[in-house]
């Protein structure tokens, strides 16, 4: 069992990094001390820690990894809606809608 400080060291995040992911149900310690709060995590999670961090990279939302269920089998694309997958809605947000020469003379 790892420290929540150890495993944020060697999976290269934040302390803060893993509680917001157990905040959201992405990536919970697989054990919390009743008495002290402290979180602990297997080893064995590093790796899906790695993924998680390997899709966020890919530009997925938190949330579409957290709804493929990484506790269970590890996050994975399958389950992520295709949009989602290579257009995730914080990179749609930022786009403006194309505008053609009938919008240009409907807005005069």
């Amino acid at each position: 069992m790892l420290q929540i400080g150890q495993f944020a060291r060697l999976g290269r995040v934040s302390v803060k990094t893993l509680r917001h992911y157990d905040e959201i149900g992405l990536l919970r310690p697989s054990h919390i001390d009743r008495q002290s709060g402290y979180r602990f995590y297997a080893a064995a999670q590093l790796v899906t820690l790695a993924r998680i961090l390997q899709l966020k990279e890919l530009g997925l939302p938190l949330a579409a990894i957290a709804r493929s269920d990484p506790a269970a089998h590890g996050p994975s694309l399958q389950g992520v809606p295709w949009s989602e997958r290579f257009d995730p809605p914080e990179r749609r947000a930022r786009r403006r809608p194309a505008r053609g020469p009938v919008d240009d003379r409907l807005a005069a």
